[in-house]
């Protein structure tokens, strides 16, 4: 294959490995990089990949049985004139969680794999923070040694979502460098990432109310519906409620998980800001004895959200149920994904439980465009 640097200069090509539904991509693409392939085994996230990037190559299928040799033969067929490719990868985070103390590093070896094959000018490798100390450290140095060997010089750091205009505390692990580049760097931790042009408004200084109090309301206890309309439009939206509706005709997935009878009672006394946990010693003993241990309860369950405050981590709701700052119900799949910063128009496809997973596993689109935008500034450097 001939060296990247000496072919005619075209848009550098993503591809995206363990991609979900696509929030990787969606960064990257809207910092002016083509999306050129994305991977993934969930037939509902490849759906939603699908969906969302349909000029690009969506293999529905294991990482570990994609052929290298198949990809760049494909790529070079159709981006001949790319001017350089980028690897973009988040494989599960499950494998590193605190919960399995067996991990399996098949994931990890997958990516190793695919960087020394594939050889991109360019890799980002992202997951949860706990990667760096898995094993005492010792998974994270073999990682980076066999990296280095490979002809980069990875940077590593520690990102926070809403140091890139993200009304969420989503803190996470990012790994990236350029082949043969010394130069290359990744954002300082707690560093401001202005990601996008928004004149008066910083991108770090958005809230909950910013992100979703435009949408419209949804029945007490949740509900309605993959597919509607705005109803009424807002002609007092916030910049980030405009660009978030920027391209959509239609909202897509704002419905919500139902709730029975004694759940509902439960939200219904939870103000906003507080937990199940914090107001526990408040609530009725009938409540009460509906949950076996006190201590099993974790703090963001059943959690409402302040209008004026952020999000915590957006998770599954089985994980952690957080209610709308208003309304008796969780959030709807829509507001999640406008938390995450998603626009409207990308929609998620598969049935509600499904596009709640999906919303929770994606990394924030401007989380990625920030890095993108610093990947394209020092490619454009380098060829």
């Amino acid at each position: 294959m001939a060296s990247l640097s000496q072919t005619a200069r075209g848009n550098p090509v993503t591809v995206d490995f363990f991609s979900g539904p696509g929030g990787l991509s969606l960064g990257f693409q809207q910092a002016g990089f083509t999306i050129g392939m994305g991977v993934e085994s969930d037939h509902f996230s490849a759906a939603t990949y699908l969906e969302n990037f349909p000029s690009a190559l969506v293999l529905e299928d294991e990482v570990g049985k994609v052929s290298v040799s198949d990809t760049l033969s494909v790529l070079d067929k159709k981006f001949p004139r790319r001017s350089a490719l980028v690897l973009v990868a988040g494989p599960p985070c499950q494998p590193f969680s605190n919960a399995n103390m067996h991990p399996s590093y098949s994931s990890v070896e997958l990516f190793v794999k695919l960087l020394e094959g594939i050889s991109p000018d360019a890799f980002l490798f992202e997951n949860v923070t706990s990667f760096a100390t898995l094993d005492a450290g010792k998974c994270m140095t073999a990682f980076i040694a066999r990296i280095r060997k490979l002809g980069y010089s990875p940077q590593i750091t520690q990102l926070e979502a809403h140091n890139f205009g993200v009304p969420q505390h989503r803190r996470r692990l990012f790994i990236g460098g350029l082949r043969g580049s010394l130069s290359f760097r990744m954002p300082a931790p707690h560093q401001t990432i202005r990601v996008h042009n928004w004149s008066g408004k910083n991108d770090g200084g958005f809230c909950v109310r910013d992100a979703i109090s435009d949408l419209p309301q949804l029945p007490s206890g949740g509900g309605g519906a993959d597919s509607g309309g705005y109803g009424t439009r807002n002609q007092d939206l916030c910049v980030y409620q405009r660009r978030a509706r920027q391209h959509g005709a239609r909202l897509f997935n704002h419905w919500s998980s139902e709730h029975s009878k004694p759940v509902l009672e439960t939200i219904s006394r939870i103000p906003p800001g507080l937990s199940l946990l914090k107001i526990w010693d408040e609530l009725p003993l009938r409540i009460r004895k509906r949950y076996a241990n006190k201590e099993n309860i974790q703090f963001n369950i059943y959690r409402r959200l302040s209008w004026q405050g952020i999000s915590p981590t957006i998770v599954h709701p089985r994980r952690a149920m957080l209610l709308h700052p208003r309304q008796t119900r969780i959030l709807s799949v829509r507001e999640a994904a406008r938390i995450q910063g998603f626009p409207d128009s990308f929609r998620f496809k598969g049935g509600i439980d499904s596009q709640y997973q999906q919303v929770a596993n994606a990394v924030p689109p401007p989380m990625a465009k920030g890095l993108a935008k610093i990947y394209r500034n020092n490619l454009n450097g380098m060829f």
